[in-house]
């Protein structure tokens, strides 16, 4: 799910949504889009039945942002929407 939201918003960004979504856990960790050793650890301890749905949310809600922000980039909201959604699968 990583790789994949990395590949298309960036690795940075696509470590700080699952920083993001380990601190919503109860875990601690700084959401700086590093891959640390904390962030990596407090990963490895979260269920993927947990943590996919989560992480889903916010990559969709950050691609409905961006079309929000700039009406041109709506051309892309099916193929985001579609990317997000395939996370799911991950389950």
């Amino acid at each position: 799910a990583l790789f994949d939201i990395g590949v298309n918003r960036g690795p940075k960004t696509s470590v700080k949504y699952a920083q993001r979504v380990i601190n919503m856990l109860g875990y601690t960790v700084v959401e700086d889009g590093v891959m640390g050793k904390k962030t990596l650890t407090a990963l490895n301890c979260v269920y993927r039945a947990v943590f996919i749905p989560r992480f889903e949310i916010l990559v969709s809600t950050a691609y409905e942002a961006i079309v929000n922000n700039h009406p041109a980039f709506e051309k892309f909201s099916n193929g985001w929407e579609a990317r997000s959604k395939r996370l799911l699968l991950l389950v």
